[in-house]
């Protein structure tokens, strides 16, 4: 079969930032197939295409032996990377976005800090006058 399988049963790399275990995805991805074709069955959807539904099953029958599963997963990982996908460059993008808002953090509190000490003379004299 030339596309991944995982695709056939209407999954995407995406799949890949749900944060699972190699277990759980396997399992999470065997619900989803058998959820869809159940969904495409004939006897529950009669206007579903026979032929698209014969492909779909076929997909999951691929993807229940764990080793096809897991180069289908490989694929959709490098799919992912071509892609910008790359989890551990979103992770180190994130990091750099985390220290970014602290020090702006940082800044804002100085320049409430700044205000406010400019602020507290003048309403000391005017608690002083009242």
């Amino acid at each position: 079969m030339n596309i991944n399988p995982l695709e056939v049963i209407g999954l995407t790399p995406k799949i890949l930032t749900l944060g699972l275990s190699p277990d759980g995805l396997y399992d999470w991805c065997q619900l989803m197939a058998k959820r869809f074709l159940t969904d495409v069955h004939p006897d529950r959807n009669p206007f579903f295409d026979k032929e698209q539904m014969l492909r779909i099953r076929d997909a999951w029958g691929m993807l229940k032996d764990r080793r096809n599963f897991d180069d289908a997963v490989a694929k959709f990982r490098l799919q992912g990377k071509a892609e910008g996908h790359d989890t551990k460059g979103l992770y180190q993008k994130i990091q750099a976005l985390d220290r970014e808002n602290k020090e702006l953090r940082i800044k804002l509190n100085k320049a409430q800090q700044s205000q406010n000490g400019h602020t507290r003379p003048h309403t000391e004299s005017a608690h002083l006058i009242d």
